[in-house]
């Protein structure tokens, strides 16, 4: 009883995440794109940072490019990492945490651009 209990809150868990992560799914046309489907698998920082997603205990990722303030920026995130962004990243590389914006602001202002990657494992 304890394990399906065990069981069920993870998964009500999983779920409540979920909800939480949905965005608006419309597309915007981006002139010179920062990133692409095929950067997710040659630009060695991009890489990097999708290496522990690779484990299915991680449950896969979602990899989307969103814009803010006329600027491109791929968010990474994960169904067990919902924190609020997940690991957002400028056209070089650089988090979002390192560029002195309000993480707040960015959340309320971005607009999603392109979905490059859905996992699901």
């Amino acid at each position: 009883m304890n394990k399906i209990r065990k069981i069920l809150g993870i998964a009500l868990f999983v779920l409540s995440i979920a909800a939480a992560c949905v965005e608006n799914t419309g597309f915007e046309n981006i002139g010179d794109p920062c990133f692409t489907k095929e950067s997710l698998e040659t630009v060695p920082w991009i890489i990097d940072e999708l290496k522990p997603y690779q484990d299915p205990r991680m449950m896969g990722y979602h990899a989307a490019v969103y814009i803010y303030n006329s600027q491109q920026f791929l968010a990474i995130t994960h169904p067990l990492d919902c924190s609020p962004l997940g690991h957002v990243f400028n056209c070089t590389g650089v988090p979002l945490d390192s560029l002195g914006i309000d993480i707040k602001d960015f959340s309320e202002k971005r607009k999603l651009a392109a979905v490059l990657a859905t996992v699901k494992f």
